[in-house]
């Protein structure tokens, strides 16, 4: 029988080895260690007839939205794609951003503090507030916390879920919507470059794992 586990790994975690251990009660029967960034070199230098090469694209967009992430929060960062595939182009660093995002506008209505949180399992809507009512969205698991700003709730958005919509509603009442591309829209000219770059690493992984998935 196989049996299939998922980790999430945050996208400052994509160079660092995960290691699974099988066990049969005490006893360790096996080690198998992996990466996400061992997966991606395997995909990005198979050539057309090996099975990983259609996961070509996808994987030179992961690994450039975690090094933006990394650049983003550390000033730096320790994946370089050149160091796999030379004939790659940062559509970030050389592209030409001329991304219409119009259909997402962010509203004034309801929660001012918008943004999104990258946390250790991925991307997430993250809004502040100033009150102790119930928030909820469809579908979505709501996470309640606090920091320097405030107390917030926030859901996670998978990938497949990047150019959704979502509503949000306070005692069972529509209170506000927004969505992960409502805030690119909004911080892609950011003054803060770093940020700004985040943002289209961001869009392009969206759009490479909608792609290969057949999501749109």
């Amino acid at each position: 029988e196989y049996y299939r586990y998922i980790v999430y790994v945050s996208p400052t975690q994509f160079d660092t080895t995960i290691t699974a251990y099988l066990t049969d009660g005490s006893t360790t029967v096996s080690v198998s260690d992996y990466s996400v960034y061992a997966y991606c070199t395997a995909a990005m230098t198979s050539d057309e007839s090996d099975e990983l090469y259609a996961v070509k694209d996808l994987c030179e967009a992961v690994l450039n939205y975690g090094y933006y992430v990394e650049k983003w929060l550390d000033g730096s960062s320790s994946i370089d794609i050149l160091d796999i595939d030379l004939t790659w182009t940062d559509p970030v660093k050389y592209g030409t951003w001329d991304v219409d995002l119009s259909t997402y506008s962010s509203t004034a209505n309801g929660i001012e503090g918008k943004t999104l949180a990258l946390d250790g399992e991925g991307i997430f809507i993250r809004l502040y507030v100033s009150d102790s009512s119930t928030y909820t969205v469809s579908s979505k698991d709501i996470i309640s916390g606090s920091d320097s700003s405030g107390s917030y709730i926030e859901f996670k958005v998978p990938a497949k879920e990047m150019s959704s919509i979502f509503s949000i509603y306070r005692d069972g009442v529509f209170y506000t919507s927004y969505s992960i591309y409502s805030y690119i829209k909004n911080t892609v000219d950011d003054e803060n470059e770093n940020l700004s770059n985040v943002c289209k690493a961001i869009y392009y992984y969206g759009q490479a794992s909608a792609a290969y998935q057949g999501w749109r």
